[in-house]
């Protein structure tokens, strides 16, 4: 009996999605310690990734776009490795660190040798619609009962804290999702496909209703510039004398939203700039003294797994011994270590170093739209916006899931492939 390809292709990639939401939904679980290998979901996605990239190295560097990508990586590579021996510093967090640096472009690589051929738009929209209808009773448990809701979910929420407005916290909505930053992930990535695939409206406001329960302001914010840049560059066919002022509106809808944005969200617009917000806050002491080491260091950075990536936490501590980070309270209990992305870049391998890192992600996706219609294209600079921006506040880049939700969403508009008939 013989099998299509595309087929097959395309109940791999189904199986690989199906299997970082069971991660998502055990690391939610208060016991999930039972299954201590679900943790390496993800990793050994990246590892398959990586080796696949090995052994069609000659037939994919025929790309113009992945041979800068390549290029700009291993100058990346190149200054971090330079920078730990300029620093004396130990290679094994080095090694360590590179590999998790390596994952998004070893898990785009693979999706992208998948997905090429295939279509799945038809089993994903359903999936999504299947996630997000069973994430309303767990939501609703969550809100209604939250001290329930921690006792069995909710293990890596608990303690982390609701959203201050004002006089008022209010509790960030997760459901069966470990993290609400993940659910805003998921509900991001549903509201983009369903508004561009024209699906019923319920859906949309099912999927924008649970994407502001989560009150993740960076991930709301992201959806919001990224859809309005997207349509901008990719205008649907609309007159030429129309784009004008399509761009006019998109722009002053952009400047109302964000200045609501800073207003509601923030007390004033000078805590982002005031030392007093730097002092505690995680993310920004990490940017406030990433910084300082790159400029030191120039042209090179403090060396691979040094700061604020997974390595430096896991292995080597001293350079934070040295900027005194023993004063924080959220590093002397080892949380929010590695919550931003930038700073570990920058701090690691330099001023240059970090463009590069940035630069290749830039051809990556770029690499990743190759030979798709406007419609891919378009889902592949939305994804490219989404991960980059995020990175901010956020360590998308390591997460396989927020990689592989995006890294779909291209070959979702893939017209020319084959469209499977698949029925839930």
């Amino acid at each position: 009996m013989s099998y299509n390809h595309s087929t097959y292709k395309a109940f791999l990639m189904k199986v690989v999605i199906v299997a970082v939401f069971i991660q998502i939904i055990f690391t939610n679980l208060s016991w999930d310690q039972s299954f201590p290998m679900i943790k390496y979901v993800d990793e050994l996605m990246a590892l398959t990734g990586a080796l696949y990239f090995t052994f069609h190295f000659n037939r994919l560097r025929s790309s113009k776009s992945l041979k800068h990508c390549i290029l700009f990586l291993g100058i990346y590579a190149s200054l971090g490795f330079l920078s730990n021996i300029n620093n004396a510093t130990s290679f094994l967090p080095a090694w360590v660190q590179l590999f998790l640096d390596l994952k998004i472009f070893a898990l785009v690589l693979l999706f992208c040798h998948i997905g090429k051929d295939i279509n799945i738009s038809k089993w994903m929209i359903n999936f999504s619609k299947i996630i997000l209808l069973f994430n309303i009773p767990f939501l609703i448990f969550q809100f209604l009962d939250p001290n329930a809701y921690f006792s069995v979910l909710g293990g890596k929420l608990e303690g982390s804290g609701g959203l201050q407005i004002g006089s008022h916290i209010y509790q960030r909505g997760a459901g069966v999702f470990w993290h609400p930053s993940q659910l805003a992930v998921f509900t991001c990535f549903t509201t983009y496909v369903f508004l561009q695939l024209k699906v019923k409206k319920i859906w949309i406001i099912l999927a924008s209703a649970q994407l502001l329960c989560t009150l993740q302001r960076q991930e709301i914010f992201t959806l919001i510039v990224g859809l309005l840049l997207a349509s901008m560059i990719f205008p649907t066919g609309e007159r030429t004398k129309m784009r004008p002022v399509k761009i006019l509106f998109s722009t002053v809808l952009l400047v109302i939203f964000g200045y609501t944005f800073v207003s509601i969200f923030s007390e004033s617009l000078s805590d982002y700039v005031s030392m007093n917000l730097w002092s505690d806050e995680p993310r920004m002491v990490f940017f406030v003294n990433a910084f300082p080491l790159a400029t030191g260091n120039f042209p090179l950075g403090s060396g691979l797994g040094t700061f604020g990536g997974y390595s430096a936490f896991l292995f080597d501590s001293s350079l934070y011994q040295r900027l005194g980070f023993e004063y924080y309270y959220w590093y002397r209990e080892g949380i929010y270590m590695t919550d931003t992305f930038y700073p570990h870049i920058l701090a690691e391998s330099g001023y240059i170093g970090c463009i590069c890192y940035v630069l290749s992600i830039i051809y990556l996706f770029r690499y990743l739209s190759e030979n798709l219609t406007k419609e891919g294209k378009k889902a592949c600079f939305f994804s490219c916006f989404y991960l980059l921006f995020s990175a901010l506040t956020a360590p998308v880049m390591n997460d396989a899931f927020s990689i592989i939700l995006f890294s779909t969403t291209p070959f979702m508009f893939n017209k020319n492939s084959t469209r499977l008939k698949i029925k839930i």
